[in-house]
């Protein structure tokens, strides 16, 4: 709890530290979404420059996003795929269910609501681990998986955390087309960071700027 407290409130403090930088780059990606096409890269390369930026609280560059957009364009398409058929089921699955409005059709409902909590958790990583994974799109996911099942209650209140400022920002559209897919992304390689490193997967940093 303590750790994802942390976690969520340091990515706060990177947003607003270097505000103008991921505003520019979050209004990028959002037109990329709005547009469809260029929505994935953009939100991949997004992931990406946050990463590089993190450990030096640099701030991050429009150029680069572009960039990486182009080189992570396939890759980014394969995830959103997944990620998009996958959230489609778990509704489905979890809205058929529910109105059935039988007991058996209730503790399904209850058993696919689970799923897709987690699977929300997988959602939170499988970016940021797509970048670090050698093995495309299959062991992003079963990564993001693994990180999900091993730290439930950091993972849980994080996802607990940003989903208010998510609706907050659906109903405020002006926060999701400047700075929301920014926070995500902040968030995401934060999360991921220090899953890793309490995975021995990656060096604790001596000292981060910021």
């Amino acid at each position: 709890m303590i750790a994802a407290l942390k976690t969520f409130f340091r990515s706060v403090g990177d947003l607003w530290f270097n505000l103008i930088g991921y505003a520019t780059c979050n209004f990028v990606v959002a037109i990329g979404m709005i547009l469809v096409l260029p929505g994935p890269p953009l939100m991949l390369a997004l992931i990406q420059v946050t990463a590089e930026s993190i450990p030096y609280a640099e701030r991050p560059e429009l150029g680069l996003l572009l960039q990486r957009a182009r080189e992570h364009a396939l890759s980014s398409w394969k995830l959103a795929a997944v990620q998009l058929i996958v959230t489609l089921v778990i509704v489905v699955a979890f809205a058929f269910y529910y109105t059935l409005g039988t007991t058996w059709s209730v503790l399904l409902a209850l058993l696919t609501a689970s799923v897709g909590w987690t699977w929300l958790g997988v959602l939170l990583y499988s970016g940021a681990l797509l970048l670090r994974s050698e093995g495309g799109t299959v062991m992003a996911l079963r990564n993001a998986l693994v990180a999900m099942l091993h730290h439930p209650f950091f993972t849980s209140t994080l996802v607990l955390l940003f989903l208010p400022f998510l609706v907050v920002s659906i109903l405020a559209f002006p926060l999701l087309l400047l700075v929301t897919l920014s926070f995500y992304a902040i968030l995401a390689t934060r999360a991921t960071n220090y899953v890793l490193q309490k995975e021995g997967l990656m060096p604790a940093p001596i000292t981060e700027v910021g």
